[in-house]
């Protein structure tokens, strides 16, 4: 998603990451437990995933906290 200097955009981002998901859940429901996948989200509030998440489909999407990196 980016940085700070992206926020403007993260609106269409979060939208085509979204559509993006939605378009491979079949795909995603038959890999999962062969080979997880990873997106990687930056610079969004809980608020925003939670969102995305349930947008693009609860039974296939989640979310992991690193709490560490930003240290």
């Amino acid at each position: 998603m980016g940085g700070r200097g992206d926020r403007p955009q993260l609106e269409r981002c979060v939208e085509a990451t979204i559509q993006a998901l939605r378009s491979v859940r079949t795909e995603a429901l038959d890999l999962a437990s062969a080979s997880p996948w990873r997106i990687i989200l930056g610079d969004m509030q809980a608020r925003e995933v939670k969102s995305l998440i349930e947008a693009a489909g609860k039974d296939f999407v989640g979310s992991c906290l690193d709490s560490g990196n930003p240290m």
